[in-house]
């Protein structure tokens, strides 16, 4: 009798010991469960992030791809939150499409967890850009005018084809938003639309003014002093008199008169130059939602 009671004992002692050694086990497994999936979501987390850093390179012109070439950048010290950080990033392009390939890294309680991602973007432009005056009507240059770059008339493309966007969703995403302005309103970068509902233009007039990016006019224009460096777009009619610069391209959806003299000014020296530079400048100010279609985004 007492020797099965101490064997009962020992079998119900094992029994607990058993118990208590899974339950022991499971305690632990559970905050390394955690840690595992804390771990990829954060590295998922880091590849959003690299991916995004990518795509302000290339549209910021720090990073540029040849077609049917590919680069890689590494990284040693690019830390993102406390325990994570991008390894390197790959970019390849093949006609206009770019690939962008992130690899990344986190780790949490010892629990390390390595992340690829990609994104494949194509741009919404859908021509060169490479005349300096385009227009849908008739073009007058005259005086001491000086035009450096072709000169299209009866010929101005679709706005769309331009900056790969409708009027709406560029004016809804411009970075500077004028409704009738007064004369030389500044600034004038990056995206600016100018609005004219009561009156009937917007007017440059300053010498001293300096303006950049993509300008767009829904009114008559006229500019008769300062530098402009970009693209204009103008939905009704465009003077350029005195003695402006203008470097870049113009399209207009009207009448173009170019005078060398003003009627009240003696510096007739209006000087329009087709840039390629400033063209692709003002292209890479536009917002990445406009400037680029993702074709597809892995992450």
């Amino acid at each position: 009798m007492g020797k099965a009671l101490i064997i009962i004992v020992l079998l119900v002692a094992i029994i607990i010991f058993l118990v208590l050694s899974n339950v022991t086990k499971k305690m632990i497994e559970v905050p390394d469960t955690i840690s595992v999936k804390l771990a990829e979501s954060q590295a998922r987390a880091i590849g959003n992030y690299a991916i995004n850093y990518g795509l302000k390179q290339v549209m910021n012109g720090n990073v540029s791809v040849a077609s049917g070439s590919s680069f890689s950048q590494g990284y040693t010290n690019f830390y993102i939150l406390e325990d994570g950080r991008i390894d390197s990033l790959r970019y390849s392009a093949d006609g206009d499409t770019i690939s962008i390939s992130a690899f990344v890294f986190y780790e949490v309680n010892g629990h390390q967890v390595y992340h690829d991602c990609e994104i494949d973007i194509t741009t919404t432009t859908k021509i060169d850009i490479t005349s300096a005056i385009s227009s849908s009507g008739t073009i007058s240059v005259s005086g001491s005018a000086e035009v450096n770059g072709e000169v299209v008339e009866n010929g101005c493309p679709a706005f769309e084809d331009i900056f790969g966007a409708t009027k709406d969703a560029l004016k809804n995403n411009a970075n500077n938003y004028y409704v009738d302005p007064a004369n030389n309103v500044e600034p004038i970068e990056n995206v600016t639309w100018v609005e004219c509902v009561t009156q009937t233009g917007f007017h440059i007039t300053d010498n001293n003014y300096v303006g950049n990016g993509i300008l767009v006019v829904n009114g008559d224009f006229s500019m008769t002093g300062g530098t402009f460096n970009g693209i204009i777009w103008v939905v009704g009619n465009l003077i350029i008199s005195g003695n402006p610069t203008i470097n870049g391209a113009i399209f207009v959806e009207s009448d173009i008169e170019i005078e060398g003299d003003a009627e009240v000014t003696l510096t007739g020296n209006c000087e329009v130059n087709f840039t390629e530079g400033a063209v692709g400048d003002a292209i890479l100010t536009l917002p990445t939602a406009l400037a680029f279609n993702i074709l597809k985004w892995r992450n």
